[in-house]
């Protein structure tokens, strides 16, 4: 018997392996991180929302963990692959972070994250420069890198502000190692931050109504340093763009940040920008603008309802489904840039390329440590599963911290490449396996928000009488979460080979269970309804005690 199930240990590695060899033959898919960020009063719940499908390629393993506080020393030095060296100025506080599973030192890129004090980030959308800002302001070799961006704020950083002036002084002092856009918030603020140049910066506060996305062209048309409770950046951004003779302006004879230092990286880019305005402020009735102009759209604009996280989700899954360009029963195929053939143009914000996902909420009344809600999915989020979580977590699911000298080498024992391997073979035919599969995580997902109410009700109480004993609460449930969907996963992959093999020209059936969530209210405002009223009665209770 023991032989008998080290051999179907074996079969089920090697078929995992097989489904997954066309990606590791795959060059890679970049440019492609849709970036969302959301005023409170702009969202359903009246809290900040921001969130970024980090997109590379399909076998970029990745990982979750929490960084316990002192992880970094003060005084500690550290240095990164390309030769950048930072200097902690005290003990590093508590954080979360998403690196990259290859251990490769002092290049981890944490990706985003939350730390102890309330301030999260999601770094970066990867911009170009334009030539005239490149050969004017070239980037630093050794400058600032979009990579060690999150792994510094969040263990600097106890306020919004002391993070954008970080980041500042860095670019200005050390320089940067290329341009890139990344949102910095917390519960009463979030900032769009643009590095525009080896080493010049701009920042804007996302006005409280509206809400903006950003793919990878640079999207700051102006900024006025003169109120800088709105805006912050390189004092010189202006003077320098004139005397060095690429400056651009605006119709009212301002500087068009955007179109002096950036230019168009591509055509998806744009596609994904119509999209997002298009899906939450549809009345705008905005057209595809694909031309030389830079930046196109308004940086913001006002939702026509206020969004919910849900509607969050599904903009981070969207495949231009009920449009002319609608890909969302495409094939899975690749061209020799690593791109999906038939999605040259337009590339969907749901593309293959996505390696996780995710979504904050900057929740007001909450304690620093617990106010971050965020809901993470790991691979690519179409045929994955978003899954709750909180600053407060102490610790995450030994499947999701699984570390590896090389990313691209599939794992069984990780969180990132069981779902990958799921969304593979999803994706190979996304009417008769895609859907399915893509059906059952969106009835988890509205389980998950019926719970929560509950979940963090206790959460608070707990907190009340013991900050560490709701720690661990919250971890324990987290985890335990984890290990759920994990199971489910490999049960659903598994059972999809052999349907594969038995009958591949049928409908897939995923196996049933209970988890699923079978009738009830919605995932959008039923459930987000019952979360606020148990929201309102925790602070009630608080007022109370």
């Amino acid at each position: 018997m023991r032989k008998l199930c080290f051999v179907l240990r074996c079969c089920k590695r090697l078929a995992a392996v097989l489904a997954l060899a066309f990606f590791l033959l795959t060059p890679a898919a970049s440019w492609a991180c849709s970036t969302i960020v959301i005023g409170r009063d702009a969202s359903a719940t009246g809290n900040i929302v921001f969130g970024r499908t980090e997109d590379l390629n399909p076998y970029n393993a990745k990982r979750f963990e929490v960084y316990p506080a002192g992880t970094f020393k003060k005084g500690y030095e550290w240095e990164d692959l390309y030769g950048f060296r930072y200097v902690f100025s005290h003990d590093s506080y508590k954080f979360t972070g998403v690196p990259d599973m290859q251990v490769n030192g002092g290049g981890r890129y944490d990706a985003h994250g939350v730390n102890e004090f309330g301030v999260a980030v999601t770094a970066t959308n990867t911009t170009p420069m334009s030539d005239g800002a490149s050969k004017a302001d070239p980037t630093a070799e050794a400058g600032l890198r979009e990579a060690v961006l999150t792994t510094i704020v969040l263990a600097e950083s106890k306020t919004v502000t002391e993070a954008i002036t970080l980041i500042g002084d860095l670019v200005e002092s050390k320089g940067s190692a290329e341009s890139f856009a990344f949102i910095v918030a917390s519960q009463s603020e979030a900032w769009i931050v643009e590095v525009i140049s080896g080493h010049r910066w701009v920042a804007s506060k996302v006005p409280d109504d509206a809400f903006a996305v950003i793919a990878n062209d640079m999207v700051t048309v102006s900024v006025d340093l003169s109120d800088g409770k709105r805006f912050r950046g390189s004092a010189d951004f202006q003077k320098f763009a004139e005397e060095n003779d690429f400056a651009e302006y605006n119709s009212d004879g301002t500087l068009n940040i955007a179109g002096s230092y950036g230019k168009i990286n591509g055509d998806g880019n744009t596609y994904r920008r119509w999209r997002g305005y298009g899906l939450f402020a549809p009345s705008l009735e905005i057209e595809v603008k694909i031309s030389s102009d830079i930046t196109p759209y308004s940086l913001f604009a006002g939702p026509d309802k206020p969004i919910e996280v849900t509607e969050v989700m599904s903009f981070q899954r969207d495949r231009y489904e009920k449009t002319k360009y609608d890909l969302s029963l495409s094939a899975q195929t690749f061209d020799n840039e690593g791109k999906e053939r038939e999605l040259a143009q337009p590339r969907p914000i749901g593309t293959a390329g996505q390696i996780e996902t995710h979504i904050y909420e900057m929740v007001r009344g909450y304690p620093a440590s617990v106010g971050a809600r965020f809901w993470m999915a790991m691979a690519q989020s179409e045929h994955s599963v978003y899954l709750p979580y909180y600053g407060a977590i102490t610790d995450t699911h030994p499947y999701y911290k699984k570390e590896a000298a090389k990313y691209e080498t599939y794992q069984d024992d990780s969180a990132f490449w069981i779902f990958q391997n799921l969304a593979s073979k999803a994706r190979s035919d996304r009417e008769k396996y895609g859907k399915p599969i893509k059906d059952y995580w969106l009835a988890y997902e509205r389980k998950l928000f019926n719970e929560q109410a509950q979940i963090e009700g206790d959460l608070l109480r707990e907190y009340q009488s013991d900050p560490n004993a709701a720690a661990k609460y919250i971890t324990d449930y987290t985890i335990a979460k984890s290990q759920a969907v994990i199971d489910k996963a490999i049960e659903i992959s598994d059972a999809l080979d052999k349907h594969i093999a038995e009958r591949p020209g049928d409908l897939f059936v995923v196996p049933s269970d209970e988890t699923a969530e079978s009738g009830g209210c919605s995932a959008g405002a039923g459930a987000m309804a019952i979360l606020m009223a148990a929201l309102a009665a925790a602070a009630v209770r608080r007022r109370r005690d």
